[in-house]
């Protein structure tokens, strides 16, 4: 039988528990392990069996009930075939030490699959599942291999910097040595499956060899999408990286009328997400509790780019995060394996813009929230959010900057900034007796420099 190549990462259903002891000679199917993979306790469901360590702690056989949904999602999207009968072998190594030693993946991977095996440390891997998945259908060359996986995934991230030229990506035989295969993979599957759908992208995933050369990729290619793979290359440079965050925009909806919603904490991930839509542009109210120090990402469904809008939560306190995002689907993305609660509210009249006329006060009870994040307005050089405070409150201002620059901040009772009332400052922090309405205006002391990404209102 041809050995099936491996594939690497730089980085309620009923379930039938089996603990397999090592003296049985019972041994978990599949070919191309390393010396001494997990087979200590066997979970099973309809598409997996999933094999751990006597020692694992984290990975759980709850689990495999978001597995299986995982391989309904992307088999939908996807339209893979799989084999009846067939199963994913996940071997949950216990952490990279252990899979370094004994898995048959490459030293310094963070994971890797081949055929229907995955090995990993993460006990819930979605590049290597995404290889596994696909396992069936295809066995093209590396960097569409690669870029499936990581466009999928949203992971590993990369720059247009990290790209090579798509040609020489097509003739690298070995990603691990070279790198930029993943970048130039993701970039190019993103923009193919985002601007013409999965099903042309399976058929040239079916119809490429692992051997096919950038002609032969080409000819294919041009076949399939009716362009050539340099005029898709160049207009997937144009629009940048990006990903299509299928599987977390696949998560349950929650409303958007500020009501907490809770969600238990989950065995065996890290971070899981909730999504959310906005009919049109909107300022929204972002809230969340936790018991522990934890981050939130605010990520769009469009194109997957996260990070515009985090916020960082401390134990046991609520805060407010307030941002301006425009009209579409997004993902709320949180820390799983802990309880919490989170709430999003679309406010009917925004309180952060650019047009102080058009902003409304937001309401702040006295005692509310200890801390308060603004996020900038996408693209705007110059923003303004205002506020109103129940009551006189000494509170500190703290604009994020970008590293060697400063902010200029203005603060106002009303919209007039140029009122002798007004105070603006430079410095790092403005200490503000807030009693009632004001206005903040937030631009970079720079006109060159970058608009600062958020201000920081906390009490004193």
């Amino acid at each position: 039988m041809q050995e099936r190549p491996r594939h690497y990462l730089v980085r309620t259903i009923a379930v039938l528990v089996w603990v397999v002891q090592a003296a049985s000679g019972c041994e978990p199917p599949g070919q191309d392990l390393g010396d001494d993979p997990p087979n200590d306790v066997l979970w099973e469901s309809p598409h997996f069996e999933y094999f751990t360590r006597t020692g694992e702690s984290y990975a759980c056989a709850p689990e495999l009930t978001l597995l299986e949904e995982n391989f309904a999602v992307w088999q939908t999207y996807l339209g893979f075939t799989w084999p009846s009968g067939q199963k994913v072998h996940y071997y949950k190594y216990l952490d990279q030490q252990d899979l370094e030693a004994h898995s048959a993946c490459l030293h310094g991977s963070g994971g890797c699959a081949g055929g229907a095996n995955v090995e990993s440390p993460d006990s819930f891997q979605t590049h290597e599942l995404i290889h596994a998945y696909v396992s069936f259908t295809g066995s093209p060359p590396s960097v569409f291999i690669e870029g499936l996986a990581t466009a999928l995934a949203c992971d590993p991230t990369y720059r247009i910097a990290d790209t090579i030229p798509w040609r020489e990506a097509v003739e690298a035989t070995d990603p691990i040595k070279q790198p930029g295969v993943y970048a130039t993979g993701g970039l190019l599957v993103s923009y193919l499956l985002r601007q013409y759908g999965p099903q042309p992208f399976m058929r040239l995933y079916q119809t490429l060899g692992g051997n096919a050369g950038p002609d032969q990729v080409d000819a294919v290619v041009t076949s399939i999408y009716g362009v050539s793979t340099d005029e898709i290359w160049q207009q997937a440079s144009a629009l940048g990286p990006s990903c299509v965050p299928i599987w977390t925009c696949s998560r349950d909806a929650i409303p958007t009328d500020g009501s907490l919603q809770t969600v238990a904490a989950q065995c065996g991930i890290y971070s899981d997400s909730v999504t959310f839509n906005l009919t049109v542009d909107s300022n929204v109210e972002l809230s969340a509790i936790t018991d522990f120090r934890s981050d939130f990402d605010i990520g769009s469904c469009q194109d997957g780019s996260r990070g515009n809008v985090r916020f960082l939560r401390d134990m046991h306190t609520s805060e407010l995060t307030l941002a301006e995002l425009a009209a579409g689907k997004y993902f709320l993305e949180f820390p799983a394996d802990i309880p919490t609660q989170q709430g999003i509210l679309a406010l009917q009249t925004p309180a952060v813009g650019q047009d102080c006329g058009t902003l409304a006060p937001l309401e702040i009870a006295a005692g509310d929230y200890p801390v308060i994040d603004v996020w900038a307005p996408a693209g705007a050089s110059v923003w303004i959010v205002r506020l109103r405070f129940a009551g006189p409150h000494l509170l500190s201002i703290w604009p994020v900057a970008a590293p060697g620059n400063t902010a200029r901040i203005t603060v106002c009772p009303d919209c007039d900034l140029t009122s002798p009332a007004c105070q603006t400052t430079t410095s790092k922090q403005v200490d503000v007796l807030w009693n009632g309405d004001y206005v903040v205006q937030v631009q970079a002391s720079d006109p060159n420099g970058p608009v600062p990404s958020e201000i920081e209102i906390r009490g004193r």
